[in-house]
């Protein structure tokens, strides 16, 4: 009986893996070419996209979405998953979260990641229901990517 449920694990481990690559390809395919430029508090550069998530599994985000639901007394979160094709060579990245007509959201947040990785995800979290723009920069405080997400109260 043991043996069966390990077994069950592992074939339903490797169907949301199977089936997280193939809602994220798009989104993977978008993140490696640079989209256009943007300009947020006077910076102006090629940028990538974010992705979003409900969590990350074996280096793979899962659960992408452009919106998700929130209850803000909960203390709901989502994760920004970021990729590049080299690894990330910097110690730390800052997150800033602007609500749809242009103001910071919260603070900027800084967040520590691994240089020798090629990846990083980090806990977002939006205050109220609403359309955000999410950006990321790099510790010289150049864009390395941005997205933007729909919160909606359940």
């Amino acid at each position: 009986m043991q043996k069966f449920h390990i077994f069950r694990l592992a074939v339903k481990s490797m169907k949301h893996l199977f089936l997280s690559f193939i809602l994220l390809l798009p989104n993977l395919i978008s993140a490696q070419t640079p989209s256009t430029n943007d300009s947020t508090d006077g910076i102006s550069t090629d940028t990538s996209q974010l992705v979003f998530c409900g969590g990350v599994e074996n280096s793979l985000p899962v659960g992408v979405s452009n919106w998700f639901f929130s209850d803000a007394s909960a203390n709901d979160y989502v994760y920004a998953y970021y990729s590049q094709s080299s690894s990330l060579v910097m110690k730390q990245v800052l997150m800033v979260i602007y609500r749809g007509n242009g103001e910071k959201a919260a603070g900027e947040q800084w967040f520590n990641v691994k240089p020798k990785w090629k990846y990083t995800f980090l806990k977002c979290h939006f205050p109220s229901k609403g359309d955000y723009k999410v950006l990321l920069y790099d510790e010289n405080k150049k864009v390395l990517a941005q997205g933007s997400v729909t919160i909606m109260e359940r």
